[in-house]
């Protein structure tokens, strides 16, 4: 349209004004609402459908068994909303628009799942104006401050009226604005694992910033999306796959921070936004005209401390368990063990002190580097076993020593599980296992007794651990248990443990569970 005028004239920290006409306004709304009819591929045949189809068949590999299965798959025509703004933002490498479809088919899951929400954009792929062009703009002229009927499609959750009877409205030119939001959504993809093991999307987690300055984010937020990982898994974007919503709001936050650090921004991601508002939202795959169901609604807000922590251990971590618990603890600003002992204390050993992924996870967290409950160095274990304490240098134990329980304890719990596989079973450790890869070690029969026999008393130490005791009980128990092997330590720390067991016995015994997985 050669007059149409479409112009932003200020834009600020909090605001931003725009001018244009009929005919720009006209050319923004039918980009808003550009659609076109595209085939697409299904591996099921649509349910009560009465839309005509073509199949074509081909071979189709199983990741699982390496085998190729001949299958048939469904070719539907479709409209589907372009989404322009939404291209524009793909990553530079993107060849199969990823990002793009994903928007799409959350556009049409969740915004307007019902045909009738899908009008402007079917008379769009029909090269006909969509008739809410006209009323939007009439409405805009005459009554911008007028209050309007808000629904889901304009705001996540909004329905005409909630229990209590009370309408969901806003005025007219605030809600203008709402046909936009979703362009500056971040979209990701939870999963569950069902009883089978078997794993499945569990509908999408939506996470809409919160701005706080409004032009800084106009500016830098299209390169932020553009950087965005473009490799696929179940023909979706792999890295919109999370395993829980806690780290769809932590990789949102994590992406602007990495930018805003790479380009040595003054600006932090603190001053930018005011956080992060994450939908999760689920929606029957085999029901198509059924009405999207808001699961949870969470907030993160921007700590640096807490982005920074998890964009280091984002791909470290393996265990859900662990990752769950622990990204919790940082989005709520919590202690870093907070959770642990109640997870090893209540869940599944197969899940905790049996799983190789959880126990490999809490080392990785809680190394001597990045330790909440140890402040010194955990995988030393003392090799004057069978030295007197008489012998050691008396100086040396002299000097004032800060003592650290949580090592102390480590310590005690490692020489007890040595001593058990050398005495009860007759297994030791063997150092030319050091060199060998994982995948070689299991090939090893000695490797493979010593892994089960240690695992084994382990295991009965969670028990022993976890079983209800009286404080009388738990003293003679923990004196029996770990003094029946010989412990090497010195004064200052055997005074300190007598004094813990006896004043603080709970404390002993939730640090000797903490230090299982870490054995």
């Amino acid at each position: 349209m050669a007059n149409a005028k479409l112009k932003v004239t200020d834009l600020d920290a909090d605001t931003v004004t725009v001018q244009f006409n009929l005919a720009g306004f006209t050319a923004l709304m039918k980009a808003h609402f550009s659609a076109a009819f595209e085939e697409r591929e299904r591996e099921k045949k649509r349910a009560n459908s009465k839309q005509k189809f073509q199949t074509i068949k081909r071979k189709v590999r199983n990741s699982d068994t390496g085998r190729s299965k001949l299958t048939t798959f469904y070719i539907y025509t479709d409209i589907v909303p372009q989404g322009n703004l939404v291209r524009s933002f793909e990553p530079a490498n993107s060849q199969n628009l990823v990002w793009t479809k994903l928007w799409q088919e959350v556009t049409w899951a969740v915004l307007r799942p019902r045909d009738k929400q899908r009008l402007p954009f079917k008379a769009m792929a029909n090269d006909t104006e969509p008739s809410e062009i006209e009323k939007i703009w009439n409405l805009l002229q005459d009554k911008p401050d007028s209050k309007v009927p808000l629904s889901s499609t304009y705001m996540l959750g909004a329905q005409a009226k909630n229990n209590e009877g009370v309408s969901f409205t806003d005025l007219a030119r605030e809600r203008f604005l709402l046909n936009f939001w979703s362009y500056v959504a971040r979209i990701y993809l939870p999963i569950i694992v069902d009883i089978k093991g078997k794993v499945k999307l569990n509908g999408y987690a939506i996470a809409i910033p919160d701005i706080r300055h409004l032009a800084a984010f106009c500016h830098h937020f299209p390169a932020i999306l553009r950087e965005r990982k473009t490799k696929e898994l179940w023909g979706k974007p792999r890295s919109a796959i999370v395993r829980n919503l806690e780290e769809t709001g932590l990789d949102s936050l994590g992406s602007i921070h990495s930018y805003l650090s790479q380009i040595k921004s003054e600006l932090n991601i603190d001053k930018l936004l005011f956080g992060i508002d994450v939908f999760h939202i689920f929606r029957p795959q085999d029901k198509p005209q059924s009405k999207p169901q808001i699961l949870s609604i969470k907030r993160y807000l921007p700590h640096r401390n807490a982005i920074a922590e998890f964009t280091k251990l984002q791909d470290k971590l393996y265990s859900p368990l662990f990752r769950q618990q622990y990204w919790q603890n940082l989005t709520r600003d919590r202690p870093r063990i907070e959770g642990f002992y109640t997870l090893l204390r209540d869940s599944p050993t197969a899940e905790t002190i049996k799983n190789g992924w959880f126990c490999q996870d809490f080392r990785t967290v809680f190394s001597p580097n990045n330790n909440a409950m140890e402040q010194k160095e955990t995988e030393v274990i003392t090799s004057k076993e069978n030295e007197k304490p008489d012998s050691t240098n008396n100086s040396e134990l002299n000097q004032p020593k800060e003592i650290s329980i949580e090592s102390l304890l480590l310590r005690l719990l490692k020489t007890y599980t040595r001593h058990q596989l050398e005495r009860g079973f007759k297994l030791k450790w063997d150092e030319n296992w050091n060199n060998i890869k994982t995948k070689e070690l299991k090939e090893i029969a000695a490797y493979q007794e010593y892994k089960k026999k240690r695992q084994q008393i382990i295991t009965d130490l969670h028990h022993d651990l976890c079983r209800p005791r009286q404080v009388h009980e738990f003293l003679a128990y923990f004196a029996a248990k770990f003094t029946d092997v010989y412990q090497y330590i010195t004064t200052e720390e055997y005074l300190l443990l007598a004094k813990l067991i006896q004043t603080e016995p709970e404390q002993i015994r939730i640090l000797c569970l903490l230090a299982l997985p870490v054995i």
